[in-house]
């Protein structure tokens, strides 16, 4: 699916973020930004991802670092980033449901609450997350 165009530029640099998860973590994300909360915010996506692959293995479809196009899991992360920064709680905890059993959900959450913190300290955008899910 091609949206990548749709995707402002900080959704673009989470998506990148995202799909490190597959490449080299030492990777510079953006030129100019504090490494320390970049290397840690991929730490954080990358146990995120990990813990979605533990469950479901077949859920998790990550396009190349440099691919114009977006995969359906690529934007659910997306959203339930986005939505969590909007204070929907709920919203996420259902997408989170797709990917994970119930007992792995309260873990996701915390590394959903440490990711919103990083992204707070690098001032990273959040759009409303309800466009996005036109495309899920």
């Amino acid at each position: 699916m091609i949206l990548h165009g749709l995707l402002s530029k900080d959704e673009v640099h989470l998506l990148r973020s995202v799909r490190l998860f597959n490449e080299n973590l030492d990777y510079n994300l953006l030129a100019g930004q504090p490494q320390n909360n970049w290397n840690e915010l991929q730490k954080l996506i990358c146990k995120l991802i990990w813990l979605v692959k533990e469950s479901d293995p077949f859920v998790v479809s990550l396009n190349n670092l440099n691919d114009n196009t977006v995969s359906v899991f690529e934007l659910q992360v997306l959203y339930a980033i986005e939505s969590f920064r909007c204070g929907r709680e709920k919203t996420t905890i259902e997408v989170l449901n797709w990917w994970l059993p119930s007992v792995k959900v309260d873990k996701a959450l915390c590394l959903l609450r440490a990711i919103n913190y990083i992204l707070d300290e690098i001032e990273i955008e959040t759009l409303q997350p309800d466009r996005l899910i036109r495309y899920i």
